[in-house]
């Protein structure tokens, strides 16, 4: 399969990118340039084919490059982050997997944070798997901050998103401080200490209909 992105014709080979992101990056800048009028992508699976046109017609998708430390050449694309107008990084990330591996969004969490020298100062994941064949899927969410001293992201929460808890006492809630999402730009009067809370109850909704249309249930 080749991908055509829009026409003096440069041609590329998909094996010649790392990953995804590298990949896709290198699309949006191509389409933004006017050296070229043309581009052709050799060997691209079909999967990666179709990920490539959604992205691309959505357009929603922004590429964080970090120039410096142990990630220094490596950009990540997002498509769900908070980010205070005129800031080069956001302050919150959402990565969301489902046929991408643990060990991959673990990583890309890690890239985020320390690559960004902790600008990122939060990351959540949001990791879907479906059971077996069946058409049940449990998932999960997992909330990871910077601060430590030796530079490494910390673990601050976990929950369960499939199957939901039973019996359920008090929301079930993700507990992010307002400081930690806005920093220095906290409104004067506005407690930084407070917390804004996620509500897992509002994202399990969320992904069961999502999940319907996808002729899923949740486990």
């Amino acid at each position: 399969m080749s991908v055509t992105a829009s026409s003096a014709t440069e041609i590329f080979s998909a094996e010649s990118f790392k990953d995804y992101d590298t990949f896709y990056e290198h699309i949006m800048k191509a389409i933004e340039s006017t050296e070229c009028e043309e581009l052709e992508y050799k060997g691209v699976s079909v999967d990666r084919g179709s990920k490539i046109f959604e992205d691309l017609e959505s357009n929603e998708k922004t590429a964080f490059k970090f120039p410096h430390g142990p990630y220094a050449g490596s950009a990540k694309i997002l498509g769900y982050f908070l980010r205070i107008d005129g800031q080069r990084y956001p302050r919150l990330a959402v990565e969301s997997g489902w046929s991408e591996s643990w060990d991959n969004l673990f990583y890309d969490m890690k890239m985020l944070i320390v690559g960004s020298s902790e600008a990122i100062r939060a990351v959540l994941l949001l990791k879907w798997e479906r059971i077996r064949m069946s058409d049940r899927v449990k998932g999960f969410a997992e909330l990871y901050e910077a601060g430590t001293r030796d530079g490494a992201p910390v673990l601050k929460q976990r929950e369960t998103i499939f199957p939901a808890p039973v019996p359920q006492t008090q929301p079930q809630q993700l507990r992010l401080e307002r400081r930690l999402l806005f920093g220095e730009h906290v409104v004067s009067g506005q407690g930084p200490a407070t917390i804004l809370p996620l509500d897992i109850g509002a994202l399990r909704q969320i992904a069961t209909v999502a999940l319907s249309l996808m002729d899923l249930v949740p486990a």
